[in-house]
């Protein structure tokens, strides 16, 4: 498990995941559509950066430059964030970059709503609906994640007391866990498609 890592560079297949993550807190580059792999590991090493990547090839020259990589083998959005999670990086929405500069934000007096803005381009914020729609988001996740981590003890407590894990029980709890990943998916896809059509434009901006 890897935690409290501040700084990430995405690679061109995951402009959305690296979105989101500015969306939970954390410093994101995303590179300009014309960087190439080579500028790529370079702009990571130079920024001490941990490259997303969804390309195997790429990982592989990340590791044998010495670069900290992590190999995310996912397509959906709901399926990438899970593999964050599990790197130790909690799904929360924590208003800090820009989503898009990643620039730092700074919260600003208003009765109404909390809001925000960004440092750098000026880009305001403000927990609109959008909010609550990535929030649900998240929350299923969270909660797909959950019911994982209970199939996988189910079966570790059943092979301690029996020595072995029945196939016909293996079968069982993967099959559950298919059903729990595909409810999962269905509950957050609506708001997924919603949120990933407004994400470009932040929690809910004002220009």
């Amino acid at each position: 498990m890897l935690e409290n890592m501040a700084f990430f560079l995405v690679d061109l297949m995951l402009l959305r995941l690296g979105r989101w993550l500015r969306l939970i807190g954390q410093d994101v580059a995303i590179p300009n559509r014309s960087f190439s792999d080579r500028e790529l590991l370079q702009k990571a090493k130079t920024e001490n950066r941990t490259l997303l990547t969804a390309d195997k090839r790429l990982a592989e020259e990340c590791r044998a430059a010495g670069v900290d990589c992590i190999l995310i083998k996912t397509f959906r959005i709901e399926g990438q964030l899970e593999e964050i999670e599990k790197l130790g990086i909690p799904l929360e929405l924590d208003p800090r970059r820009c989503t898009l500069c990643n620039g730092p934000l700074q919260k600003v007096d208003c009765q109404e709503l909390a809001t925000w803005q960004c440092e750098s381009c000026g880009k305001l914020y403000w927990k609109g609906s959008h909010w609550k729609k990535m929030e649900k988001m998240l929350e299923s996740i969270r909660d797909n994640i959950d019911k994982s981590n209970i199939n996988d003890h189910n079966i570790d407590v059943h092979s301690i007391e029996n020595g072995s894990i029945d196939s016909n029980n293996i079968n069982n709890n993967d099959i559950g866990s298919n059903t729990n990943r595909n409810t999962s998916s269905n509950i957050g896809s609506s708001a997924s498609r919603s949120a990933g059509r407004n994400i470009c434009n932040g929690i809910c901006d004002k220009n």
